[in-house]
């Protein structure tokens, strides 16, 4: 009996399959994950804007309330934009930050209730505004936003 060692083309043929299988799904995880990579960038890039409109509403509020909030009509979209040396709000759209993001802020007029909480009725607070800011963008998939609301208070009386 004869017993002759080696790799019959039946053998072949499946390890080159099974090869192939392997290395297509190894470049479509990779595919998967570089897209994936790719949005959450383009996401946290949002967040960063979104950030940094909260932080300019703040500057405007520390610089002064009469002047940069007070006058901003209720339910009225503005856009945030950076001059030489502080923060502004125009009704004008400056165009695409990067290129990708648009960033807005609308502000609410607040009530307060006989206990002095918020409310959706009672007593109008001049010193207090809801604040929505929101950045979108343009996705693959299609339109995306991302969107904060807080409340912003004349405490400094300024």
């Amino acid at each position: 009996i004869s017993r002759e060692r080696g790799i019959s083309l039946i053998e072949v043929v499946v390890m080159i399959f099974v090869a192939t299988v392997l290395l297509f799904s190894i470049a479509e995880v990779a595919k998967i994950s570089f897209r994936t990579f790719s949005v959450k960038k383009i996401e946290y890039r949002a967040v960063l804007y979104l950030n940094e409109g909260i932080e300019a509403l703040h500057a405007m509020r520390d610089e002064s309330w009469t002047t940069k909030i007070a006058p901003l009509t209720a339910s009225t979209t503005y856009y945030v934009v950076p001059t030489a040396n502080s923060w502004i709000t125009s009704l004008i759209n400056p165009g695409m930050l990067d290129g990708l993001f648009a960033r807005t802020l609308v502000l609410q007029d607040v009530y307060r209730d006989t206990a002095d909480a918020i409310a959706a009725s009672g007593a109008f607070d001049a010193d207090t505004k809801k604040a929505t800011i929101t950045v979108s963008w343009m996705a693959p998939t299609g339109s995306r936003s991302l969107w904060v609301d807080t409340y912003i208070t004349n405490y400094l009386k300024n």
